[in-house]
């Protein structure tokens, strides 16, 4: 299962249930949700399934507030009599404030919390809480997860986006411009350009999205870490991993959609020195950064360990044969280090 864009299972169901009204959409849900202003989001992405959730958004002025409360699984499961799988409780809980600064600048702050162990908390299902002072005071050390996110947005002219996001995971301002490894940190800067070419609509797209080491990590991680059962809820390749994206789609018509590719992908792995000395490394977002070697307390950048490269080049063909039955033809040239792989691929959709 590799996100629900691309789901290769009928197990995952989606359904809702909403009603709006001048107070605004009030739904229990269990449907896709991408916050974030990327093709690879890194507040939530489609890496993970849809998972139950009550939410509420209204719109306000030039702006919307969203929020939710939704259940999620630990990485970790326990499977009893009969078979039967059971899970610690684990939840995730999202608030958003989109603003329309102007008619070319958009922004938004986005505060997640991560909970679990116990039963849901009725202070977090309030839409206008500040989710901080009450995660401080909550518990006693504060053990529950918080992550902010600041986004921004400008349209500098007609069909040209510039865009960005920034997450903080604990803020020490004295080791801001440090190597020191609490700055669990991930950013996202990108472009994109839509525009006519020879009557073709088409587009550009440039986006780096880079996760430091111990990125949505947590000291508690069976139910501090952000993850839904073992796999990240924003950017897919996890922390200590940075991945650059060049894209150029075509509209050929109505049916027919040519685009080529170009990723590059870098991530750490732990040295083979560092693998039996009972630390956790920061390249899994399931890890505990308690366990951290103190050895790269202070000598942690923004990639660390043995530096992994791979880069792809894809060609992709879509055909919208009707309402719900697409075709896609891929042809993909990957080189991982020393090693050269070519694949093709024909993939046929049914959205019904």
């Amino acid at each position: 299962f590799y996100g629900y864009d691309t789901e290769m299972s009928f197990e995952y169901a989606n359904a809702y249930i909403q009603h709006s009204s001048s107070i605004g959409n009030i739904a229990l849900k269990a449907e896709p949700l991408l916050w974030g202003n990327g093709k690879t989001p890194i507040i939530l992405s489609d890496n993970v399934p849809p998972f139950a959730m009550l939410s509420w958004d209204k719109y306000l002025g030039k702006s919307r507030f969203s929020f939710f409360h939704g259940s999620i699984l630990p990485a970790e499961s326990n499977p009893i009599i009969n078979g039967l799988i059971t899970s610690e409780a684990k939840y995730l809980v999202g608030h958003r404030w989109e603003i329309a600064a102007s008619e070319k600048l958009q922004v938004a702050f986005t505060e997640m919390l991560v909970y679990g162990g116990r039963d849901p908390e009725l202070m977090y299902f309030l839409p206008t809480i500040f989710l901080w002072p009450v995660q401080h005071n909550m518990t006693s050390q504060s053990e529950d997860n918080i992550l902010w996110f600041i986004e921004g947005q400008y349209f500098p002219r007609n069909g040209l986006k510039l865009y960005g996001t920034f997450m903080i995971d604990e803020l020490k301002t004295s080791e801001m411009f440090n190597d020191w490894f609490g700055n669990r940190w991930a950013a996202q800067i990108g472009s994109h350009v839509a525009g006519n070419i020879f009557s073709y609509p088409t587009d550009i797209r440039l986006e780096w999205t880079g996760a430091r080491p111990w990125a949505y990590t947590h000291r508690v991680p069976l139910y501090g870490t952000y993850t839904h059962n073992g796999r990240c809820l924003g950017f897919e390749h996890g922390s200590n991993s940075q991945f650059l994206i060049m894209e150029n789609r075509w509209w050929i018509n109505t049916r027919n959609r040519l685009s080529i590719s170009f990723e590059q992908l870098k991530w750490g792995e732990e040295p083979e020195e560092d693998m039996a000395d009972n630390f956790d490394f920061g390249n899994d977002t399931n890890h505990n950064y308690n366990l951290a070697n103190p050895e790269y307390q202070n000598n942690t950048g923004w990639l660390i360990g043995d530096i992994q490269t791979m880069q792809t080049v894809q060609f992709l063909w879509e055909y919208q044969l009707s309402n719900i039955i697409g075709l896609e033809l891929g042809f993909a040239h990957i080189k991982e280090m020393a090693e050269s792989v070519n694949t093709m691929s024909l993939q046929v959709n049914v959205d019904y």
